[in-house]
């Protein structure tokens, strides 16, 4: 037969019509094969690909899953009706954003982790609980997956997981201090103690003056005060700011609008859902209801349980069909709808209860929204001010000159510590709350000194020195 077929090519009318068969393909049809030659990748995240091949892997499981469920298989027109592929996108796309991230903190998952992972997983294990390496081949061969690309798909997740986990996740209490704690509330203490006698007053001796200086010698620090400083203070606040700063009611209705969804709470319903692919069915169904059968019988009737049914509480974008969704809402707590047609067959809907969306109103929301913007600009002025009273100053102005010009507030503070504290030992009256004022004040010698901006706060401080001690 081959050679038959040798001899059938030899002539020269077969070679120039083998030529043209070859050629056409080259401009036409093998044309498709060789333009995505190369392309391996749908998408890339900073240096993380979403290959084509994991996209496609993962569309076909997503597709399964969904026509489990369906009882029959969906044609690609449906399946992109309920938008698969953009949720497989998305799935996949969150997945290398969190993987490049986790790649830039120069995170990893040891090979040992994996490995450990994958033996315990209980899907891979036999009837006696052991690693099935012949089970585990078929149920990746099930699924389009084979060894190495199971392995970085589960590395991925892995780390995907530990990056999610350290945001959203219950924050683990460390053995130290649940130690601690346990020790603290728990603990117990065995007391020996011994009481003694009163004694007279007037059989205890005077001291003489030298058991007086001996004591003093060696207690000074008790008897001498802190250094003290006294401060002046320039201070600007936003909250100071606020008051001179005019918001617009247009201002306020932008924002408003743009910050819509903040102040809006979803419509959610409780539904259950009898779902049929035959629309004749579904037509029986509602004949069965309507004539006064109970909706749960005859879901029994068809196969269906109380869970099957149940939808749960959910708002109307957690209904992928557009057209379900729009009946389950526009009918009233306790009504049973007629057959809804939708993208893949027919349902009939039960609406149990209905909690009704909240959105609050302008006028509720005005007075914050006002404040929010104020507040906003108020911090950039702070950093405008603040290069305006540098000018001043150079230009010779004193603290108290400067916040007359710029109408500021202006502080003196007489005497502080550095705990914060006046000689009477309570907390110095006008001195903000940040402890950067303190150590730059006592890092200074007596004149000028600018403390830096600190979150919202920024503050000058002329700081003048006392004797550093004092004796009693």
């Amino acid at each position: 037969m081959l050679e038959a077929l040798r001899n059938a090519t030899g002539s020269w009318i077969t070679k120039i019509f083998l030529g043209i068969l070859v050629l056409s393909f080259a401009v036409w049809g093998v044309a498709d094969i060789f333009r995505d030659f190369g392309t391996s990748s749908i998408a890339k995240v900073g240096e993380t690909e979403v290959e084509t091949f994991a996209f496609q892997s993962a569309y076909r499981r997503e597709l399964g899953a969904v026509a489990a469920r369906l009882g029959r298989q969906l044609t690609p027109d449906e399946a992109k009706a309920l938008g698969i592929d953009r949720r497989v996108l998305s799935d996949l796309l969150t997945t290398a954003t969190l993987v490049n991230q986790a790649s830039q903190l120069r995170l990893g998952i040891s090979d040992d982790y994996i490995a450990q992972q994958i033996a315990e997983s209980p899907e891979f294990k036999d009837t006696f609980g052991r690693f099935d390496r012949s089970r585990f081949d078929l149920l990746l061969a099930n699924n389009g997956l084979n060894e190495s690309g199971f392995i970085t798909r589960s590395r991925n997740l892995a780390v995907r997981d530990q990056i999610a986990a350290t945001v959203a996740g219950s924050p683990h209490i460390p053995k130290v201090l649940a130690r601690a704690l346990n020790e603290f509330q728990n603990g117990e203490r065995v007391v020996e103690y011994f009481t003694l006698p009163s004694v007279e007053l007037d059989t205890i001796a005077a001291p003489s003056t030298g058991d007086l200086e001996k004591f003093y010698d060696a207690n000074k620090p008790r008897f001498t005060l802190p250094e003290f400083r006294k401060l002046s203070l320039l201070i600007l606040l936003p909250a100071d700011l606020m008051l001179t700063i005019d918001v617009s009611d247009e201002d306020i209705a932008a924002e408003y609008d743009a910050r819509r969804a903040q102040y809006e709470t979803a419509e959610k319903r409780a539904i259950d859902q009898l779902f049929f692919s035959d629309d004749a069915k579904a037509a029986e169904a509602a004949e069965k209801i309507t004539a006064g059968a109970d909706f749960t019988t005859v879901a029994a009737e068809y196969g269906y349980t109380a869970n099957d049914i149940d939808l749960g509480l959910i708002e109307k974008t957690g209904i992928v069909d557009d057209n379900i969704a729009d009946a389950a809402f526009a009918l009233k707590q306790g009504e049973i709808s007629p057959p809804i047609k939708g993208l893949l067959g027919s349902a009939i809907l039960r609406i149990r209860s209905v909690e009704e969306g909240v959105l609050k109103s302008l006028e509720q929301v005005s007075g914050e929204i006002k404040n929010s913007l104020a507040l906003d600009r108020a911090r950039d002025e702070v950093i405008d001010i603040q290069d305006s009273i540098e000018d001043e100053r150079a230009g010779g102005l004193s603290l108290a000159e400067i916040a007359t010009k710029l109408n500021l507030r202006h502080v003196t503070i007489e005497a502080v510590d550095r705990s914060g504290k006046n000689p009477d030992g309570e907390p110095a009256a006008n001195l903000p709350d940040n402890p950067e004022i303190l150590r730059l004040a006592y890092e200074s010698d007596t004149g000028w000194k600018t403390i830096p901006l600190i979150r919202t706060m920024a503050a000058l401080c002329g700081s003048m020195s006392k004797p550093s001690s004092r004796r009693r």
